[in-house]
């Protein structure tokens, strides 16, 4: 049984908000910064959700949120959870003409950004046994 937590309209607008501070933030960053960075990432907009283990470790829950940027080895989120480092998640992207495309890795990190988001990062990787 999956538990679920939907998104209502005024989320949405917070969403949109929080991607924009995101990107202002992430513009601003030194070159440093920049340099340090393995992959370049590219903005990847969409609404997504994301599934992971409950407390329990045999009950499969999930939340909806939305990916900010891509690269070849990892996936930045939006989400209203905030996930522990190693942590498995299961991410279903929805994509254009009600398509849809499947994602699994382990959190790095989750920063709360406001009103109860986070920003995640994960690196993307098989999650072995991991129910979809």
């Amino acid at each position: 049984m999956v538990a679920t937590d939907t998104l209502v309209r005024s989320d949405e607008v917070q969403f949109r908000k929080l991607s924009g501070k995101i990107c202002g933030a992430a513009s601003r960053a030194t070159e440093r910064t920049l340099n340090s960075r393995l992959r370049e990432r590219f903005r990847f907009r969409m609404r997504c959700t994301v599934r992971y283990l409950g407390p329990d470790g045999s009950s499969v829950l999930e939340t909806s949120g939305g990916t900010r940027d891509i690269s070849t080895t990892g996936l930045g989120l939006i989400t209203r959870c905030r996930f522990a480092p190693g942590t498995g998640l299961h991410v279903v992207v929805s994509l254009p003409l009600g398509r849809s495309t499947d994602l699994t890795g382990r959190v790095v990190f989750a920063r709360l950004i406001r009103w109860g988001w986070y920003h995640v990062g994960m690196v993307l990787e098989p999650v072995d046994g991991y129910p979809s």
